[in-house]
């Protein structure tokens, strides 16, 4: 198994973590777009875990990835909807108010879809990772 993470920290963590609870996983800080540490036909399977939609050269990534995977290998990806990050207001609204029942939710309130906003992520107990969000760089 192998992890490329663009954020030299991410990778840093996941290796940290591989000293600890040895996986046999192998790290490497790169791109999606350009995966030259890897030969043709290289892997199984690929899987893409919220990446996608922050890329500048969506194009670019598809023919790298699929330049790795073997022939009848498997693509696997999830994205975030960007409802889900929209800014200033954002959340379930619940009849009642209060409530924290999945039940009670009736929709995802979305404000402002298209304003930059900030993510931000917790990894384990590590500090806060700060990301700003330009959605003109996304597509």
């Amino acid at each position: 198994m192998v992890g490329v993470d663009v954020s030299a920290r991410s990778i840093g963590i996941a290796q940290e973590i591989e000293r600890k609870e040895r996986v046999n996983i192998e790290y490497h800080v790169g791109s999606v777009c350009n995966l030259v540490m890897f030969d043709d036909n290289a892997f199984d399977a690929v899987v893409s875990n919220v990446v996608l939609q922050d890329l500048q050269d969506i194009d670019r990534a598809v023919k790298e990835l699929y330049r790795v995977l073997k022939l009848g290998g498997k693509f696997v990806f999830s994205i975030m909807h960007p409802c889900f990050s929209s800014s200033p207001v954002h959340g379930w609204v619940r009849k009642p108010v209060d409530s924290d029942r999945k039940e009670d939710r009736l929709y995802w309130k979305v404000d402002r879809y298209f304003d930059r906003s900030i993510e931000e992520w917790q990894y384990f107990d590590l500090p806060l990772f700060t990301a700003s969000i330009d959605p003109s760089q996304t597509t």
